[in-house]
Protein backbone atom coordinates (compact mmCIF):
# COMPACT_ATOMS: atom_id res chain seq x y z
CA UNK A 1 0.00 0.00 0.00
CA UNK A 2 2.53 2.09 0.97
CA UNK A 3 4.47 1.67 -2.61
CA UNK A 4 1.87 3.06 -4.60
CA UNK A 5 1.34 5.93 -2.49
CA UNK A 6 4.62 6.99 -3.13
CA UNK A 7 4.67 6.05 -6.47
CA UNK A 8 1.89 8.67 -6.79
CA UNK A 9 3.68 11.08 -4.53
CA UNK A 10 7.08 10.93 -6.92
CA UNK A 11 4.94 11.20 -10.04
CA UNK A 12 3.01 14.66 -8.59
CA UNK A 13 6.12 16.26 -7.41
CA UNK A 14 7.56 15.48 -10.84
CA UNK A 15 4.94 16.93 -12.84
CA UNK A 16 5.01 20.20 -10.24
CA UNK A 17 8.92 20.90 -10.85
CA UNK A 18 8.55 20.62 -14.24
CA UNK A 19 6.35 23.66 -15.09
CA UNK A 20 8.80 25.48 -12.85
CA UNK A 21 10.91 27.88 -14.25
CA UNK A 22 9.35 27.78 -18.15
CA UNK A 23 8.14 30.90 -19.91
CA UNK A 24 4.93 31.64 -20.90
CA UNK A 25 4.83 32.89 -24.41
CA UNK A 26 2.60 34.26 -27.37
CA UNK A 27 3.01 33.44 -30.86
CA UNK A 28 2.67 35.80 -33.55
CA UNK A 29 2.03 35.14 -37.33
CA UNK A 30 2.52 37.41 -40.27
CA UNK A 31 1.16 36.74 -43.01
CA UNK A 32 0.55 38.58 -46.82
CA UNK A 33 0.50 37.93 -50.16
CA UNK A 34 3.75 36.59 -50.42
CA UNK A 35 5.11 35.34 -47.30
CA UNK A 36 3.80 33.77 -43.60
CA UNK A 37 6.32 33.48 -40.39
CA UNK A 38 5.57 33.17 -36.90
CA UNK A 39 8.11 33.75 -33.73
CA UNK A 40 7.38 33.67 -30.26
CA UNK A 41 7.70 35.76 -27.53
CA UNK A 42 7.65 36.20 -23.74
CA UNK A 43 4.34 37.34 -22.94
CA UNK A 44 5.74 40.73 -21.18
CA UNK A 45 7.19 41.48 -24.49
CA UNK A 46 5.14 43.53 -26.97
CA UNK A 47 4.50 42.44 -30.52
CA UNK A 48 3.08 46.10 -31.05
CA UNK A 49 3.59 47.27 -34.99
CA UNK A 50 3.51 44.62 -38.12
CA UNK A 51 4.38 46.81 -41.21
CA UNK A 52 4.71 46.37 -44.90
CA UNK A 53 4.33 47.44 -48.35
CA UNK A 54 0.84 49.10 -47.54
CA UNK A 55 2.02 51.05 -44.36
CA UNK A 56 2.25 54.47 -44.04
CA UNK A 57 4.67 54.43 -41.26
CA UNK A 58 7.31 52.62 -43.34
CA UNK A 59 8.46 53.42 -46.98
CA UNK A 60 10.86 49.80 -46.95
CA UNK A 61 11.06 46.99 -49.05
CA UNK A 62 10.32 44.83 -46.24
CA UNK A 63 7.47 43.18 -44.10
CA UNK A 64 7.06 41.73 -40.68
CA UNK A 65 6.66 42.50 -37.10
CA UNK A 66 8.29 44.87 -34.58
CA UNK A 67 8.98 43.07 -30.85
CA UNK A 68 9.49 45.17 -27.50
CA UNK A 69 11.12 43.61 -24.84
CA UNK A 70 8.76 44.81 -21.67
CA UNK A 71 7.16 47.55 -23.19
CA UNK A 72 10.44 49.63 -23.83
CA UNK A 73 10.38 50.74 -27.03
CA UNK A 74 14.28 51.42 -27.19
CA UNK A 75 14.98 47.24 -27.00
CA UNK A 76 13.70 46.22 -30.47
CA UNK A 77 13.72 43.36 -31.88
CA UNK A 78 12.73 43.39 -36.03
CA UNK A 79 11.23 39.71 -37.49
CA UNK A 80 11.15 41.06 -40.99
CA UNK A 81 10.64 39.58 -44.76
CA UNK A 82 12.64 41.28 -47.27
CA UNK A 83 11.51 41.89 -50.75
CA UNK A 84 15.11 41.68 -51.75
CA UNK A 85 18.07 39.49 -50.40
CA UNK A 86 19.31 40.14 -47.22
CA UNK A 87 23.21 40.75 -47.43
CA UNK A 88 24.09 42.66 -44.44
CA UNK A 89 25.46 39.79 -42.71
CA UNK A 90 27.99 39.53 -45.18
CA UNK A 91 30.16 41.99 -42.90
CA UNK A 92 30.34 39.87 -40.26
CA UNK A 93 31.73 36.78 -38.97
CA UNK A 94 29.00 34.40 -38.56
CA UNK A 95 27.63 30.98 -37.00
CA UNK A 96 24.87 28.55 -37.90
CA UNK A 97 21.67 28.57 -35.39
CA UNK A 98 19.03 25.91 -35.87
CA UNK A 99 15.22 27.28 -35.47
CA UNK A 100 12.02 26.24 -36.18
CA UNK A 101 11.17 23.74 -38.74
CA UNK A 102 14.33 22.35 -39.23
CA UNK A 103 15.46 26.09 -40.64
CA UNK A 104 18.74 27.27 -40.09
CA UNK A 105 19.91 30.78 -39.96
CA UNK A 106 23.17 32.47 -40.24
CA UNK A 107 23.96 34.29 -36.74
CA UNK A 108 25.80 37.86 -36.52
CA UNK A 109 26.59 38.21 -32.71
CA UNK A 110 29.02 41.09 -32.47
CA UNK A 111 29.53 43.58 -29.67
CA UNK A 112 29.66 47.18 -31.46
CA UNK A 113 30.57 50.76 -29.48
CA UNK A 114 27.79 53.21 -30.31
CA UNK A 115 27.33 57.14 -28.51
CA UNK A 116 30.22 55.67 -26.57
CA UNK A 117 28.06 53.10 -24.90
CA UNK A 118 28.10 48.91 -25.08
CA UNK A 119 26.01 47.39 -27.84
CA UNK A 120 25.44 43.77 -28.67
CA UNK A 121 24.33 43.81 -32.89
CA UNK A 122 22.66 40.58 -33.60
CA UNK A 123 20.77 39.42 -36.42
CA UNK A 124 20.10 36.10 -38.29
CA UNK A 125 19.42 35.88 -41.88
CA UNK A 126 17.33 32.79 -42.77
CA UNK A 127 16.85 31.64 -46.73
CA UNK A 128 18.17 34.90 -48.17
CA UNK A 129 15.30 36.85 -47.65
CA UNK A 130 13.83 36.73 -43.83
CA UNK A 131 16.16 37.99 -40.84
CA UNK A 132 16.11 38.99 -37.55
CA UNK A 133 17.48 41.93 -36.06
CA UNK A 134 18.34 43.97 -32.80
CA UNK A 135 20.98 46.50 -31.84
CA UNK A 136 20.09 45.94 -27.79
CA UNK A 137 22.59 47.54 -24.96
CA UNK A 138 24.64 45.28 -23.19
CA UNK A 139 23.74 44.73 -20.41
CA UNK A 140 19.65 44.21 -21.59
CA UNK A 141 21.18 41.89 -24.11
CA UNK A 142 22.98 39.48 -21.77
CA UNK A 143 19.97 39.67 -18.82
CA UNK A 144 17.54 38.72 -21.61
CA UNK A 145 19.58 36.31 -23.57
CA UNK A 146 17.74 33.18 -22.44
CA UNK A 147 14.86 34.36 -23.85
CA UNK A 148 16.11 36.34 -26.96
CA UNK A 149 17.77 32.39 -28.16
CA UNK A 150 13.85 31.08 -27.35
CA UNK A 151 12.21 33.55 -29.66
CA UNK A 152 15.05 33.26 -32.40
CA UNK A 153 14.67 29.34 -32.16
CA UNK A 154 10.97 29.59 -32.29
CA UNK A 155 10.92 31.25 -35.75
CA UNK A 156 9.26 29.12 -38.93
CA UNK A 157 8.10 29.95 -42.37
CA UNK A 158 4.41 28.40 -42.58
CA UNK A 159 4.20 28.48 -46.41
Amino acid sequence: MKKPTLMFMLLFLLASLSGCGTENTEKYIYEDEECKFSVEIPSDWTCESMYGPDSQEYDLPEAGMEIYMADNKENLIEVVHMQGKVTWHEAYDTSVIQLGDDLKGLLVEEKIEKAGESYMLVGVVIRDFYYIYMELPEDVYWDNKSKIDDMIRSFEILR
